[in-house]
């Protein structure tokens, strides 16, 4: 733009000289020459100076339009830069003559803030930066020049980095007259540089917390970096390991080949990468192993260069040379050891044929010793139900306890040898969790009342009761922790709490806990108490007696169990021995719940008892059964209760007292209440902890109805409620008498007159005579057989409804015998017939051998009257001599005295609903043949786990319409096919097309395919 504007004012001067020449001699001309002459010159002279002139015109303009043009270019290149550019005057700074739009983006101002104050470009630095224009100033002042960075701060509060270039612009006479400024934002830059100063730090702190050497070298070899590691491990400075060839001199010369290799490799390709270990020369001489790991960097802007580390592994390599070294040692111990084994195997063999002798030893021990016992246990419960007096009675009644306490420690050393071999296993039954422990409370009850003990069971509501396990073995826990409670407990209380942990899918898991008043358990003598044979004290065993297996021996049942064992206690405080279990929920078509009477429902009783738990408990259970329970907590209380009641018309048809009371006990109270008109209809009964000889003919006398001994089992006192109240056909009893548990007991099915025919098959002539003598109590007449050939011959010359068997028996035992009556061959034999195995074994899989060879059910020896009883209810029913066929009674199965079908069963599922009970007895009678044909096919193909599908739903649907015959057939089917007995397969599938035929006949339908 200068050059432009010279050019012009040269051109224009130009003209100007022209044109003053022409006019000077054209006046020189007008005195000098002719005027013609001179006249035309003058003229001729002035076309050319307009003609020169109108050419400096054009020549002007064309230039002030180049001159706009590059201005205009000039201004939008400044418009757009992202920089922002200053010009103000000199030196004072106070004129602004241009300042760029990004101005705006970096200051986050309007342009014009700019331009109405131009000190705004000192009011926006950071302060901290702002003392140091001052020295700036000066420097731009001497060079004319300067680049400086500082801090803004933007209209947000944000600080901004900046770069500014200023340059000093002087007129024609050298003075500076304006300042030209720059300014760049710079400030991502410093963040990035701020970051890589963390970077660099982290790196520098990692470095030298490391103990790996980091080095860099060039393509020549030589280290450009050598961390300070190098001293510490090898022993040299960084400036002394700079050298390639040196350090290839320190390599050990058997290594150096190698190392040389790896190098190359490393070094010829970018970013490849290398391991290698060797051998390197410490300074003080000795050899250090390293291992280096390189990689090709040269080509890496920041590194440019080959990355080692060196980390030095000398341990390492010296542990695997002391390996190498061990394992040399240790295959010339194994070729030493090789004879050893020979020998160890040996005598393996030997251990184990001593187990199995020992195994087999223990079998016949438990037979040898449970056979006399038998004999002896049977005998003395004969005995009992004699005639005797009081001597007699006592002597006997101590024979019992002693033959009892004798089979209780064969059972625990059974248990403990079986522990010992790792045999100890769990059977899965379906039982019911509260009768067991309510049937085990009383078992112990009397225990707990000769030490004047409260034994309190409680079971949380939402614990189901129908569960799957191992009953005997917990009730075996049970016996154990609850007998160790009150033997070790003198006064004051013993309760059993049974909660719930979890509940998934059909399992859930339980929390029982013992707990007692007694003398508690040092801290440090807890651990002994789970070892066997040990007990926490000698003095213990002296003055309590046992032989320390029990709680061993619960602990290992416990831990089969899925559960585990502990214990809780203080000396002199008393003790709680919990365990955790994991059973199974029965399927709910397997069992009927039972449901409370109608009569109960709605009926107002009273409950009298000091105890608050008690009272709590027997509320609850009222409440489940449909009761208004009220609770007195003593005997004047009661009184007032009742004749509230009778003066209200709202009277109590039934009051159950504690007969131990302070103050006014039960009995007394009792004595009030009948002494009272006004109550005279009141149905009294007593619960009583402290049962004594003539106590029932007492009460009796008194005007109670019935009497239960506590703990009370709910069942129990929900039947003697009913039959109190008249809602049983047994009714009251008569004048004199009294209800009892023993009376509730009774009114269970009879065999007298029944007449079904047994069959005892025994070689011991003790054991005959014992089950003999307990069929006879039951109502029933045997004959017997000594041996299983016997049996035979017996069973085909005579029908038999049922059969107990002995398993080891001479000619032909147990087991052998069952499978023959089982098998096709048998014709004139009742396949189907039941039989109850009597084993004097107690090891390992005994019951699943009896099962497995055809046998319906299992009792061991010494047979217990009630065991003996409930086996042959469950197989035999009820049939007595006075329940003749009447019109419309339920017809039994031939097989097991069962009921074809009982109606109350469909009933109860469908809540009274006829139509929907019809509705599901269609279904059922279309289902029957379509899984009749597929039992079929499967028995062809020989397909068990077909079978026993089918068997299970045969089951199920059976026993949800009340079809109890078939039920329990295609339950032993569903047993049998599960342990792939074909011996009692086809017996098992006659027995199921008789229950179907059976149950069609009843109800008058066709009769399905056969078989």
């Amino acid at each position: 733009m200068p050059s432009e504007q010279i050019r012009t004012k040269t051109v224009l001067k130009r003209s100007f000289a022209g044109l003053a020449l022409l006019l000077l001699f054209t006046f020189l001309a007008l005195f000098t020459q002719p005027l013609f002459f001179l006249t035309a010159c003058a003229f001729a002279a002035i076309l050319f100076w307009i003609y020169k002139h109108r050419r400096a015109v054009a020549e002007l303009r064309r230039s002030q339009k180049r001159i706009l043009e590059n201005e205009k270019k000039l201004i939008d290149i400044l418009n757009n830069l992202t920089h922002v550019v200053w010009s103000l005057s000199w030196p004072d700074m106070k004129t602004l003559f241009y300042i760029s739009p990004s101005a705006e983006s970096l200051y986050g101002l309007p342009l014009q803030s700019f331009h109405d104050n131009p000190d705004i470009y000192f009011s926006t630095v950071h302060p901290e930066d702002l003392k140091r224009f001052e020295n700036v100033r000066q420097k731009l002042e001497e060079e004319g020049y300067i680049n400086h960075s500082y801090r803004i701060l933007h209209a947000d509060g944000r600080v901004r980095w900046v770069s500014a270039n200023c340059y000093l612009v002087k007129d024609e006479d050298g003075r500076a007259v304006r300042l030209d400024r720059i300014q760049t934002d710079i400030t991502q830059q410093k963040e990035w540089e701020e970051r890589l100063k963390a970077s660099e730090m982290r790196f520098r702190v990692l470095e030298e917390n490391s103990d790996t050497i980091t080095q860099i070298i060039d393509l020549n070899g030589n280290a450009t970096y050598v961390s300070s590691q190098v001293e510490s491990i090898l022993g040299y400075t960084p400036e002394e390991k700079t050298s390639m060839q040196d350090n290839l001199a320190m390599i050990h010369p058997d290594d150096l080949p190698a190392v040389r290799q790896a190098i190359g490799r490393v070094s010829t390709e970018p970013f490849a990468k290398d391991r290698i270990s060797y051998r390197y020369r410490h300074k003080t001489g000795h050899w250090v192993w390293v291992e280096t790991r390189g990689c090709n960097l040269l080509h890496d802007p920041v590194v440019s260069g080959i990355f080692l580390s060196i980390q030095d592994i000398t341990a390492r390599k010296e542990a695997e040379m002391e390996l190498v070294r061990s394992r040399e040692e240790l295959e010339m111990t194994n070729h030493a050891l090789e004879d050893v084994i020979g020998q160890a195997q040996e005598m393996a063999l030997q251990a184990q044929m001593a187990s199995i002798a020992k195994s087999e030893f223990l079998a016949n021990m438990s037979h040898e010793i449970r056979t006399p016992m038998n004999g002896v246990i049977g005998m003395t419960d004969l005995l009992l139900d004699t005639q005797l007096d009081d001597e007699q009675r006592r002597y006997g009644e101590t024979i019992s306890s002693s033959a009892g306490a004798l089979l209780g420690l064969i059972n625990d050393i059974l248990d403990f040898s079986k522990i010992e071999a790792g045999k100890l296993s769990l059977d899965m039954l379906d039982f019911d969790l509260e009768r067991l422990v309510q049937e085990l409370c009383l078992s112990m009850a009397l225990r707990a009342q000769e030490k004047n003990i409260e034994l309190v069971f409680d079971m949380a509501p939402e614990v189901p009761s129908r569960v799957q396990g191992d009953p005997g073995r917990l009730r075996q826990i049970l016996t154990n922790l609850v007998g160790n409670a009150i033997k070790f407990t003198q006064n004051g209380e013993v309760s059993i709490h049974i909660g719930k942990l979890s509940g998934e899918d059909n399992h859930v898991g339980l929390h029982i806990a013992i707990r007692d008043t007694g003398i508690g358990i040092p801290e440090e003598k807890q651990h002994l108490l789970f070892e066997k044979f040990s007990q926490v004290e000698s003095s213990t065993t002296r003055q309590y007696g046992g032989t320390g297996l029990g709680l061993a021996i619960s602990r290992e049942l416990v831990t089969l169990m899925g559960g585990e064992m502990g214990v809780e206690s203080r000396k002199g405080e008393g003790s709680t021995f919990w365990f955790t279990l994991q059973l199974k929920l029965q399927d709910q078509a397997a069992w009927i719940p039972s449901l409370p009477p109608e009569g109960l429902k709605g009926i107002s009783c009273l409950i009298v008892d000091d105890n608050a738990t008690n009272r709590e408990v027997l509320r609850i259970r009222m409440n489940l059964w449909g009761m208004r329970p009220a609770e007195a907590e003593n005997g004047p209380k009661a009184l007032q209760m009742l004749e509230e009641a009778v003066y209200n018309k709202d009277p109590f048809p039934i009051a159950v007292l504690d007969m131990q009371m302070p103050g006014m006990d039960g009995r007394e109270l009792g004595r009030i209440i009948r002494a009272r008109p006004a109550l005279a209809d009141i149905r009294l009964i007593m619960l009583s902890s402290l049962a004594q000889r003539g106590e029932a003919a007492e009460l009796a006398d008194i005007g109670f109805t019935g009497v239960l001994p506590k703990p009370v089992i709910h069942q129990d006192l929900q039947a003697l409620c009913c039959m109190a109240l008249g809602l049983k056909e047994e009714g009251l009893p008569s004048s004199g008498s009294i209800l009892t548990r023993h009376t509730i007991r009774e009114t269970l099915p009879s065999f007298a007159g029944s007449g079904y025919r047994i069959l005892l098959v025994d070689d011991n002539s003790i054991n005959r005579k014992v089950a003999l003598g307990i069929l006879s109590r039951l109502g029933l007449d045997a004959d017997t057989a000594g041996d299983g050939a016997e049996a035979l011959e017996m069973l085909e010359k005579e029908s038999y409804d049922l059969v107990l068997m002995d398993v080891q028996m001479p000619v032909i035992d147990g087991l052998t015998a069952t499978q023959k009556i089982r098998s096709w061959d048998a014709s004139h034999i009742n396949r189907s017939i039941p039989i109850i195995a009597m084993t004097a074994y107690a090891m390992q899989g005994d019951r699943e051998r009896c099962l497995e060879a055809g046998m319906s059910d299992y009792l061991a020896k010494p047979v217990i009257p009630h065991a003996l009883a409930e086996v042959l209810q469950k197989w035999l029913g009820n049939r007595s001599s006075h329940e003749g066929a009447g019109a419309g009674e339920m017809p039994s199965s031939p097989e097991h005295g069962v009921k074809v079908w009982n109606p109350e069963t469909l009933e109860i599922m469908t809540m009274g609903d006829l139509e929907l009970a019809a509705g599901i007895m269609d279904d059922f009678h279309a289902a029957i043949p379509l899984h009749l044909e597929k039992m079929q096919d499967f028995l062809k193909e020989g397909d068990f786990d077909g079978m026993k599908l089918e068997a299970h739903t045969l089951k199920g649907i059976s026993a949800q319409v009340g079809a109890e015959a078939l039920r329990d057939a295609a339950c032993r089917m569903e047993t049998i096919c599960r342990n792939k007995n074909r011996d009692a397969l086809s017996a098992a599938v006659a027995a199921v097309a008789q229950g179907v035929k059976d149950v069609q006949q009843y109800q008058g339908i066709p009769d399905a395919n056969d078989f």
